[in-house]
């Protein structure tokens, strides 16, 4: 594929439908985890449960989906994108369902335990799967538009979801709501979702350079190498590279999980108000959305590691250093929120894509199955480590201070991190194949 078309989001038709899907996913798998905002005063107010026993089942949730991401790694050779996308989504609506007739702390910690389990396999494994088997060489461009989704579902969940409590609508009438679309979304994918786009007549990266018969057998020779390829789950671990990308990113995955679910009590906290939290978020996201799209022209330009540097790191350092000092000036802290909501939106999709820099469409599923679960054991202590450290020092300053300098961190270990690739590329499967049809 030439060079300048990488930077092109010329993905065919079929191309920009699993785009649009992929966008979706991200829109309303995390719709919950977005309402945290509203729903821990609501919860609090209801039942006298504390901001922090809730954010610790919210980072509980994220360490137990881990524990589906991991199966999804043993299964998905077996099972594809599809099924496993079939499975999050079944298992968010059984999380939502218990949710909504939950009356203890215990029975609530569960429901979100299983909410997060399914988000995670929907949005940390599936749309990476399926992203990976379609868009293997502009992977950043399609994670650029997918993830435009979570900044539609962080500027929005809140805002909607309070003018529904004000306009007479219950959480549970809500939640049901949420139910039935998730429904639909199923239906969705059991009809037009595929795993390959070859499976339906389209080309991957929508390279027509090939014909589709020559296609077909790039396809072929890439399963056949699956089967006896070198990197297994046990020799990723013991891949030193592996864990530089797991601190780099995981510490980067931290901090943007850190910060969303506490921007209303943030902003309360600095005099501004709870109201004036929800407006940040709403009011953010035509920044997020153009971020988000500069991230994956980023990535597809200079390289994962470059734009998770200079570009992600870069933007929450600076956020967390504006809200830290200046958060009780109100034009600062909406700065300051936005460049954490722009290094959110650019950076969702750089976990993905290093891992798939780092082994290529045909390992990724056990790249991914080590990397995402590991970097999600450090990503899952940022909603419980930034209220922590708000009760500690007193306030969210030094709570966002902190998140500053864990970027930080984070930009130290991407630097020792290789993003070269390790599996076997598509380019070289595409050589043997001209080669066998030359002779």
């Amino acid at each position: 594929m030439n060079p300048k078309e990488l930077t092109k989001s010329n993905f065919g038709p079929k191309g920009w439908w699993v785009t649009i899907y992929a966008f979706l996913a991200w829109t309303l798998s995390p719709v919950l985890n977005e309402a945290m905002n509203i729903l821990y005063g609501y919860y609090g107010g209801l039942y006298g449960w504390t901001r922090t026993s809730m954010a610790a089942f919210v980072s509980a949730g994220t360490w137990f989906s881990i524990l589906g991401i991991a199966v999804c790694g043993i299964f998905a050779k077996r099972w594809g994108a599809k099924k496993m996308l079939i499975l999050g989504w079944v298992i968010e609506i059984l999380g939502v369902a218990l949710m909504v007739v939950a009356k203890t702390l215990g029975i609530w910690g569960v429901s979100r335990l299983i909410v997060t389990l399914g988000n995670g396999i929907v949005t940390g494994f599936g749309i990476q799967l399926l992203g990976s088997n379609w868009f293997p060489r502009k992977k950043g461009l399609f994670m650029g538009w997918a993830t435009m989704g979570v900044i539609i579902s962080s500027a929005f969940t809140n805002s909607i979801l309070d003018k529904l409590m004000n306009a007479g609508v219950s959480v549970s009438n809500f939640m049901i709501g949420l139910i039935a679309l998730y429904v639909v979304v199923i239906i969705i994918t059991v009809l037009f979702i595929h795993n390959y786009p070859e499976d339906v007549g389209a080309y991957p990266d929508n390279d027509q350079s090939f014909s589709r018969e020559e296609q077909a057998k790039i396809l072929a020779m890439g399963e056949e190498y699956k089967k006896t390829s070198p990197w297994t789950v046990k020799n990723i671990l013991k891949d030193k590279n592996t864990w530089f990308i797991v601190l780099g990113w995981g510490f980067l995955n931290m901090v943007m999980g850190g910060i969303f679910t506490q921007v209303v009590p943030a902003f309360a906290s600095f005099g501004h108000g709870p109201q004036m939290g929800i407006k940040a978020l709403a009011y953010s996201w035509p920044i997020a959305l153009i971020l988000s799209y500069i991230g994956g022209l980023w990535d597809a330009k200079w390289g994962t590691k470059h734009a998770s540097r200079w570009l992600v790191c870069g933007m929450n350092v600076l956020g967390g250093v504006i809200l830290g000092f200046f958060g009780h000036n109100l034009i600062l802290a909406w700065i300051g929120m936005w460049l954490f909501m722009g290094a959110n939106s650019a950076g969702n999709n750089m976990t993905m894509s290093i891992v798939s820099s780092r082994y290529g469409r045909y390992d990724f599923a056990n790249g991914w199955a080590v990397i995402s679960v590991l970097t999600r054991v450090l990503s899952g202590a940022g909603a419980v480590l930034t209220s922590a450290a708000a009760d500690i020092f007193g306030g969210y300053k030094g709570a966002f201070l902190l998140l500053a300098g864990l970027a930080v961190v984070a930009f130290i270990f991407m630097s020792f991190a290789s993003d070269k690739c390790v599996g076997r590329t598509e380019e070289e499967i595409e050589a043997l194949v001209r080669e066998k049809k030359a002779e």
